[in-house]
């Protein structure tokens, strides 16, 4: 739960872009799914639990 809670604070404060898109394009295409895995790797190397 904290790291879920994590990520999307993460995504409200550092990653709003990824968020606008996903919202924009409401579809998980390829672009859209790449930019979600870079931004919990970006999390992941960030979070200590």
């Amino acid at each position: 739960r904290e790291f879920e809670t994590g990520l999307l604070d993460f995504l409200r404060d550092r990653k709003s872009d990824v968020l606008q898109k996903i919202r924009d394009v409401g579809d998980l295409t390829p672009e859209v799914e790449e930019m979600i895995k870079s931004t919990i790797s970006a999390f992941k190397a960030t979070f200590r639990a």
